[in-house]
């Protein structure tokens, strides 16, 4: 049974505040999807909490095991009341809205893991070199 993507291109489907309820397959793969993002974001954590990885990498794996099981919660937040038929908060907008958040926080986490990871340690070995030649405080 091939699948209709026409209704997704009209502003009906997307802001219709007493929308049409979900069909038990795609309830199923949007549930599917917003318990992987979760899993997925448990799973980089432990990866990230297991690994002997410097505390760059640690960091960038912490961003994006943070993202993940926010935007999972939030979708199945949204799933919830989507399921339930409630009016305002099961409108289809606000898929378009976490759609919107999911993009913006990859690319914050692109962002942070190309240009400000590697700006950040090439300044940590600077200052490690320059500490290296200044006397250290004494202890007693």
């Amino acid at each position: 049974m091939p699948i209709n993507f026409r209704p997704l291109f009209s502003w009906t489907y997307w802001f219709d505040l007493d929308p049409a309820p979900i069909s038990d397959r795609a309830a199923i793969m949007l549930f599917g999807f917003f318990a992987l993002c979760i899993i997925g974001g448990m799973v980089a954590r432990i990866v990230s909490s297991r690994w002997s990885i410097d505390r760059y990498k640690h960091n960038i794996w912490d961003r994006a095991a943070r993202s993940t099981v926010t935007m999972g919660l939030l979708g199945l937040f949204f799933f919830f009341f989507l399921f339930e038929n409630v009016r305002f908060f099961g409108a289809r907008f606000w898929f378009l809205f976490w759609l919107v958040g999911a993009i913006a926080w990859v690319i914050s986490l692109v962002r942070f893991a190309t240009k400000i990871t590697p700006a950040t340690k090439a300044r940590d070995a600077l200052l490690e070199l320059r500490d290296k030649y200044l006397p250290k405080p004494h202890r007693k």
